[in-house]
């Protein structure tokens, strides 16, 4: 059965053509806009406000019960611009001295309604993005130094934006940013690489209670891919269409499950460690990425960590639907892929958002839905699910104990402590009393060597 969503009405459309597949995708034609929110403040009016009031409780509980300093520690905050933040910031904002939010670019179809929330609100949205760090340019570096002020403080980071290049963490030293928490995996796999040492690093990526987040997201996923290739008449669940899942981590196995249970083609699945395909029937199984760039329809990029590289795009089919879990930077490396002439923008339906490119050496086409963002940046991950709140409340934590300059943690990068990951998951349970699942309840997974591939969340 279709299910309707705001974005993806019944138009009339114009066709754009796969060569390997039996059918042509329809693209919706742009929007007149009449459905956005006259002002930024009616995003508060789609969020039930006992939804909202019981988040920030929850936030104000897991500031509170994990200590507080006397002093008001200085935060510096990266976050995704869903709904879902903004209880997590005001609670920040009340406990901590909030010095600055940089807004994630990879989820800018959402990201401009946070920030205009924000702004309106003199919360302190720094006009920083991703590629300003990752060039580090001195002004760059003085507007973090502003903002950051004459007091040290602990960044709060999400996919290790303060480890994209090493110039910013030596300029801003330990006496400036005592410490840092993580939240995602290729985050820690960043800082790892570093081999900072110089201050703590506390990643939640790993953690056990994490895993329902994860899961949830990647449900998302799935079901927002699934409504764009239904809208341009590409079954996913569907013998004709072929699947391919590059990465078989935390999001990439249980798109892969999922793809599974619901019967779809025979999903092809590689992963560089032959040991995460333990356990997936041999025929699902891709030895080599050749054969999954040869064989399938859509992809589904979940490394975070550039999973189709500049050289494989001469090998990927015409025509060929990429989906990624993460960002078009972290999947794709996209704008380096443009720079350097190896693929261009051929068309672009903004009001479907469909991006079509032509790899330069081979002519093919290749179709990246929302330009490579992820596509549950296509539906409202709000507040209403409580799945999101326990590894942002982890993270509170380790940014908390960070502030305290709690000594069961060490310079360099390391997990949260068992101890605290149990404290996040108890007051997660006293605000939301659901049963315990396997993958929420409050202990830690085998260790796993760090400078393995890791997987995004």
């Amino acid at each position: 059965m279709r299910i309707w969503h705001p974005s993806l009405k019944t138009q009339k459309t114009q066709p754009v053509f796969c060569p390997h597949l039996n059918h042509s995708p329809t693209i919706k034609p742009k929007s007149n806009g009449a459905d956005e929110p006259a002002h930024s403040m009616l995003i508060l009016n789609r969020i039930k406000r006992t939804t909202y009031t019981k988040a920030l409780s929850f936030y104000n509980d897991v500031v509170t019960q994990s200590g507080l300093r006397s002093a008001r520690a200085r935060v510096l905050l990266v976050c995704p611009g869903y709904e879902s933040t903004f209880p997590m910031i005001e609670s920040i904002s009340r406990h901590f001295d909030l010095c600055g939010i940089i807004i994630k670019n990879s989820t800018k179809r959402t990201a401009g309604s946070l920030k205009a929330l924000l702004t309106t609100q003199d919360y302190p949205v720094l006009d920083i993005s991703k590629q300003d760090i990752k060039l580090a340019s001195q002004e760059t570096i003085d507007k973090l130094h502003t903002a950051i002020g004459d007091n040290n403080c602990i960044v709060l980071d999400h996919g290790g934006y303060f480890a994209l290049n090493e110039k910013i963490l030596r300029a801003l030293g330990p006496d400036v940013i005592s410490g840092i928490a993580e939240y995602a995996l290729n985050g820690e796999q960043r800082y790892i690489s570093l081999n900072i040492n110089d201050r703590p690093i506390i990643s939640v990526g790993r953690l056990a209670l994490k895993r329902e987040s994860d899961h949830a997201s990647a449900d998302s996923i799935l079901l927002a891919a699934e409504l764009y290739l239904q809208n341009g008449g590409v079954m996913l669940f569907n013998q004709d269409t072929k699947v391919g899942v590059i990465g078989h981590g935390t999001l990439g196995s249980r798109i892969t499950h999922q793809l599974q249970a619901r019967h779809a083609e025979k999903p092809l699945v590689y992963d560089t460690d032959s040991g995460r395909t333990t356990g997936i029937p041999e025929e699902n199984i891709a030895h080599r990425i050749d054969e999954l760039y040869a064989k399938c329809d859509v992809i589904f990029c979940a490394t975070g960590n550039h999973a189709i590289k500049a050289s494989d795009f001469e090998k990927v089919r015409d025509g060929t639907i990429i989906f990624t879990v993460t960002s078009p930077d972290d999947e794709l490396n996209l704008e380096a892929l443009l720079r350097e002439g190896i693929i261009s923008l051929q068309e672009q339906h903004e009001s479907s958002q469909t991006y079509i490119y032509i790899v330069r050496s081979t002519g093919h086409k290749i179709i990246l839905p929302f330009n490579g963002e992820s596509p549950n940046t296509l539906i409202d991950f709000g507040t209403a699910d409580p799945s999101i709140h326990q590894p942002c409340a982890a993270h509170i934590i380790a940014g908390n104990r960070l502030s305290q300059n709690n000594l069961r943690y060490s310079c360099g990068v390391q997990d949260l402590n068992k101890e605290d990951e149990s404290l996040a998951f108890d007051i997660w349970q006293q605000h939301y009393r659901m049963p315990p699942t396997e993958s929420a309840l409050p202990f830690k997974p085998p260790q796993k060597n760090k400078m393995e591939e890791l997987p995004c969340c």
